[in-house]
C-alpha cells in the first residue's frame, strides 16, 4: 500500500500522526511518493501543530536548517523546545546544542544546555551523555596536565576550547594562541593552520604576517584544505606579502576543491579562465 493510500485521506482530515507518517515518507521518497522536502515540511508542521511531538521535532530541524524552505530560528526553537519538553530526545539534545554553542537566537547557557543533554542522555542518547560529561568537567582538568607535558592533542583540544568558547568556557583567543603553537610546534595540522590565521589577522594578539604565512603553508603540505584555500586567495591577489602567482594559486585551489572545498572549486573555475585567457592572448 502506498502512502498516500495509507495516510493521505488522514492526513486531510486532520490526524495528526497521519500527517507525520506521510511527512516522512516524503522526505524520505518511500511509500511510492518522490522524495520532496517542501511538502515534508509542511506536513511535519501541520502534524506539530495537532500535536504530534515527533511534528514538532522535525518542523523544528526544517526551520534550523532551511531544509525545504527557509531558515526560521524563532520557528525552530519554538518547535524544538516545544517537543523537547514533551520528552523528545533528539530535541532535547539539539536544544541542549543551541545552549551550548549560542545558536538560532538563544543566548549562551552552560547550565541550560546541561539540562537537556541530561534529558537526552536519560534517553540513551550518547552524543548528549558526552554533552553532559564535556560541560561538567573543566577542559583544563580533562586536557591541563597532558598539554603542559606536551601532548599535541591537549594542546590542539585546548586551543579550540579557548578559541570557540567550549565546554562553558569564555572566548579567549589570547589563552587560545599559545596552545595551538605548541600544537602547531608538534605537527597538528589543524593547530598549524589555526596559528597561522591568527596570526595573519592579529588575532589574540600581534600580528606576525610572515610567521602567519609559514604556518600556513605547512598546515597546506599537511593536507588542511582551508590553508590550501586561502593560500590560493594569497596568491592569486598578492596578500600579506605573498608574490602575485596565478599558477600557484591554481595549484592551492586544486588541492582544496579535491577534498570537497566549494569555495575553492569556483576559484579554481575563475583562475583557470584567467591562465586560459593569458594564454591565448600570449599566443
Amino acid at each position: 500500500m502506498s502512502a498516500l493510500s495509507q495516510y493521505g485521506a488522514g492526513a486531510v482530515a486532520g490526524i495528526a500522526e497521519d500527517q507525520y507518517r506521510l511527512g516522512l515518507a516524503y522526505r524520505q521518497g518511500t511509500g511510492g511518493v518522490e522524495c520532496d522536502k517542501a511538502r515534508a515540511r509542511a506536513l511535519f508542521l501541520e502534524a506539530a501543530q495537532n500535536g504530534s511531538v515527533d511534528g514538532m521535532a522535525w518542523i523544528g530541524l526544517y526551520c534550523s536548517s532551511g531544509e525545504g524552505g527557509v531558515v526560521d530560528s524563532v520557528e525552530a526553537v519554538r518547535w524544538s523546545m516545544a517537543a523537547a519538553n514533551a520528552g523528545n530526545g533528539s530535541s532535547q539534545y539539539n536544544v541542549a546544542h543551541w545552549y551550548e554553542e549560542g545558536r538560532n537566537g538563544l543566548a549562551r547557557d552552560i547550565e541550560k544546555a546541561k539540562h537537556y543533554y541530561a534529558l537526552s542522555a536519560a534517553q540513551g542518547d550518547k552524543d548528549a551523555k558526552d554533552g553532559v560529561e564535556r560541560l561538567s568537567i573543566h577542559p583544563l582538568q580533562k586536557y591541563g596536565d597532558a598539554a603542559a607535558a606536551g601532548d599535541p592533542a591537549a594542546n590542539e583540544a585546548l586551543g579550540g576550547v579557548y578559541y570557540y568558547g567550549r565546554s562553558g568556557v569564555a572566548v579567549d583567543k589570547a589563552k587560545a594562541r599559545p596552545y595551538y603553537l605548541a600544537a602547531a610546534k608538534a605537527g597538528k595540522s589543524l593547530s598549524q593552520h589555526m596559528i597561522g590565521f591568527m596570526l595573519v589577522k592579529a588575532e589574540g594578539g600581534a600580528a606576525d604576517v610572515k610567521e602567519g604565512v609559514r604556518w600556513t603553508t605547512e598546515a597546506a603540505k599537511n593536507g588542511q584544505s582551508a590553508s590550501q584555500y586561502n593560500l590560493g586567495v594569497w596568491h592569486e591577489y598578492g596578500h600579506h606579502g605573498v608574490t602575485r602567482d596565478v599558477a600557484q594559486a591554481k595549484k592551492y585551489y586544486q588541492a582544496s576543491a579535491a577534498q570537497g572545498d566549494s569555495d575553492a572549486a569556483e576559484a579554481l573555475q575563475r583562475v583557470s579562465s584567467t591562465c586560459a585567457a593569458i594564454s591565448f592572448i600570449s599566443g
